[in-house]
Parts: structure tokens; sequence; C-alpha cells
């Protein structure tokens, strides 16, 4: 039932100035990672948490692309519908837009971010049971100056978190994926725009953290954790997913194996989208899959 009442949003916006001349083509999440562009990965997440219903925040002339690059998957049991946020105005902006008019609880993803590790499935699925009013997650990184860092009392409870501390303060980085109930979006109107004029969802957070409504979860270690926002980042990410799949014989992110794994389409449906794409390796893969 939580599944049902739960809306996947994707931060799709921003001006990919990092990947420049890359991202001179349109939205840096038309790039490829490895062999998908770089929304598949976001979606694939909130899919496997179960989600059906999803908005896509970004600027306006990104829409008619992502319409042809994600076409098939109106056939795969899911919804995708646009938003648009035109100025890089911050995360918890397009929170703000992409949950505008909706009664459900939230699962909020950043476009560029990329998770995968061995019982992934089952955080999300905890997750999903929305025990807390607002989910963070974190993850331990090796540079956590460059990230928002969540710091903990002694009883480990979470108390604040520092947006790119100075000195050190723990390495328990937020990563790009939060789950909010509906309930807690009143707050973003408490936010005030920050130094460079964004509403910022550390900002956000800390409301939350301040009233104790947050929980969190910590990936394990080993856990891959990924953002692709500059040419180093996109190649290791590129680089690893070639890796996997190689290695494993399955592919990371592939939103029709996940539509029939998760039930939300038959092996008929499926059978119908696969045989409509051309000819690739990618259509032979899903071909061959033994799902029942």
């Amino acid at each position: 039932m939580m599944k049902d009442n739960t809306l996947g949003i994707i931060l799709a916006g921003g001006t990919g100035s990092r990947l420049y001349p890359l991202s001179s083509i349109g939205s840096k999440h038309f790039l490829p990672i490895y062999d998908k562009p770089m929304i598949f990965y976001p979606i694939s997440v909130l899919m496997l948490a179960g989600i059906k219903d999803f908005v896509i925040v970004t600027q306006k002339e990104n829409i008619l692309i992502y319409k042809k690059i994600l076409k098939n998957f109106k056939k795969c049991g899911i919804t995708i519908k646009f938003k648009i946020q035109d100025k890089a105005l911050g995360i918890a902006h397009g929170l703000k837009i992409g949950s505008s008019g909706t009664k459900k609880n939230i699962a909020l993803i950043l476009g560029d971010n990329i998770f995968f590790g061995h019982g992934f499935n089952l955080i999300l699925k905890k997750l999903m049971e929305f025990n807390s009013d607002g989910q963070i997650i974190v993850n331990s990184v090796k540079s956590p100056e460059n990230y928002g860092v969540l710091v903990c009392n002694k009883k480990g409870i979470p108390k604040k978190i520092i947006e790119k501390p100075k000195k050190y303060i723990g390495s328990d980085a937020v990563v790009g994926l939060y789950f909010y109930k509906n309930s807690t979006l009143k707050y973003l109107n408490s936010i005030k725009p920050s130094k460079r004029n964004e509403l910022e969802i550390t900002d956000f957070n800390n409301i939350l953290l301040q009233k104790k409504l947050v929980s969190y979860e910590r990936l394990g270690r080993g856990f891959a954790w990924l953002d692709t926002g500059s040419p180093t980042r996109l190649l290791e990410a590129s680089n690893f997913v070639e890796i996997l799949e190689k290695r494993q014989g399955f592919k990371v992110a592939c939103l029709e194996e996940i539509a029939l794994s998760q039930g939300f389409i038959t092996r008929k449906q499926f059978n119908k989208v696969v045989g409509e794409m051309p000819n690739s390796e990618y259509k032979n893969y899903l071909k061959n899959l033994t799902i029942n």
C-alpha cells in the first residue's frame, strides 16, 4: 500500500557546467553511463523500491528528448510526468516543484547519482515503510570536506548536517536519496535562500532534524555510491558499470528487466516491449532473460 502512496521525484535540472562541453548537447542526464543514458540509473533505484509513479524535474527544453528516451516505459507499468525548473535554485526548490499538488509520500533522488551494492533492495524496502517522517542515507567517504556530513550524538541520534565542513567532524556523507512523508513538505516554506541564492536540501533536512523527525540508514562497506557530475566521475561510473556487466553477465539499471521482476508487467507485455526494440546487444540480453 505504501508503494502506491509514494511519488518518485528525480531532479534532472541544472546546467551541467562541470561537464562542458559534453553538456552542450542538452541535459547531462542524456549522457551515457556505459550502455544506457544516465537518467536510467536513478529511475532504476526508485523502481527497485517498488515505485511506479514518477516526476522528472528538468528544464523545459529537455522534455521532448526525455519523452523520446523514455517512450518505452509507458508500456512498462510506470507513469512519468515532467515539471519545469528552468533556473538552478537548489535541490529543495526542485523538491517543492516536484511535490506540488501531491498528497503522496516522496522518494527524492538526484539524477546524477548511481547506487549499487548487495542488499540494496532490502535497504529500499525498509525505507519504503516510512517508519520516520524523514529518512536520509549516509555513506562513509574519503573526503568528507566535499559533502554534507551527518553529525550524531554519543547515542547515535542524528543532530545536524554540516555542509562541506572545514574541520573533520566525521565521514558520514549524506547521499542524494531521501524519503519524506507528505506531512514534512510544509517545512519547505520555512527555508530561506542561501548565499548562492538556492533553497538547500541540507537546510530542509536540518529543520526536520531539529524537530526529531529524521532517521538514517548507513550503506555498508563496499557499497558503491557514485555521482557523475564531472568528466572523471562520468568515466569512472561507466567503467564501473562495464566491469559489473561483463564479469557477472547481468545489466545494471535495465528498466524493462526491473519492471518484469517487480511484477509491474506480465511476461507477455514484456515480450511485446522487447519485440519492438531495434536489434542490439541490449535487446538480445532482454530476450534471453529467465525471470518467471
